[in-house]
């Protein structure tokens, strides 16, 4: 049981109480002012030959009317302020649950965001994240069209195959079918390695979604992909990745 429960029910077992007080000095200040009412009557009819009675209530008869009427004027405030702890405490329900709304919606995998931070790496940034390469760097001709050259290596037994062009990852290829873990495949994807989520700029849905630039949209009508430096991202069926940067662009993303 919460805190706050547990002073709500203090707070009604506390206005209950101070309510059943009331109601009972209520009673108890009718019963007193009906019998000074009947001694006044017997008194004037036992005295009606002697001195005629002194204008005016009984001093008793006045201290329990005042009674009464204090006991309901606390009675007005407490029902008031109960009211009103009523609505705050609805109020802060509501925004608890709010709050917890908010939170689940906010929620996000980052489990793949390192990808983006490879990108336009150095070898030994590359190194810090996927550890050392397999088989060292070395000058390679297994080469992305839009590089002449280039030094290639792969990472975690093949899983990551990388080419550096000037010192600088351009182009990133992850082998979906080596491991467990895979990049869900479908349109999100490009969120899922950091990115703003944005529309395709190609689909097929049995083998690739592409995200590309206008250098290489070709003849694809899609979302034209506006990320600096991206020349295309796309990601296979079986949960390959691949990434290409352009060449002249020198900048983190």
């Amino acid at each position: 049981m919460s805190l706050f429960t547990i002073l709500s029910i203090l707070f009604w077992l506390f206005v209950g109480s101070l309510i059943l007080k009331i109601a009972l000095g209520f009673l108890k200040g009718v019963a007193k002012t009906t019998k000074l009412i009947e001694k006044e009557l017997q008194t004037k009819t036992e005295n009606q030959n002697e001195l005629p009675l002194k204008k005016g209530i009984h001093p008793d008869t006045k201290k329990a009317m005042i009674g009464l009427v204090l006991g309901v004027f606390v009675l007005v405030i407490v029902v008031i302020i109960g009211v009103n702890q009523r609505d705050s405490n609805q109020q802060s329900i509501y925004n608890h649950t709010k709050t917890t709304s908010d939170d689940i919606q906010i929620s996000v995998d980052t489990s793949w965001y390192f990808i983006k931070k490879l990108l336009n790496s150095s070898p030994k940034e590359v190194a810090k994240i996927l550890g050392e390469p397999d088989n060292g760097i070395k000058a390679t001709k297994d080469l992305p069209a839009f590089l002449s050259s280039g030094m290639g290596a792969t990472y975690q037994n093949g899983k990551y195959d990388i080419v550096f062009y000037k010192n600088k990852l351009k182009y990133l290829y992850l082998d979906g079918t080596i491991g467990l873990d895979k990049i869900p495949f479908n349109k999100t994807a490009i969120s899922y390695i950091g990115f703003e989520q944005s529309e395709p700029t190609f689909i097929n849905p049995e083998l690739i979604i592409a995200w590309r630039s206008a250098e290489t949209s070709g003849t694809a009508t899609g979302q034209i992909l506006s990320i600096v430096g991206i020349r295309e991202i796309y990601l296979h069926s079986n949960g390959s990745l691949g990434i290409e940067i352009e060449k002249q662009y020198n900048d983190k993303f």
